[in-house]
């Protein structure tokens, strides 16, 4: 993924560039403890295409 790409939009999480060729992604939801489920799991599978 590069920086000049727009990331994909993933629910629930925060996508950030903090230093070159570095992609941070949180994991935002709180109320479920950030537990992965099956439908996040392959949205987050989508920021690694």
């Amino acid at each position: 993924m590069s920086k000049s790409l727009n990331p994909p939009n993933v629910p629930h999480t925060v996508i950030s560039f903090p230093h070159p060729h570095v992609v941070l992604v949180t994991l935002n939801r709180p109320e479920h403890l950030n537990a992965l489920q099956r439908q996040m799991s392959f949205d987050l599978d989508r920021l690694w295409k």
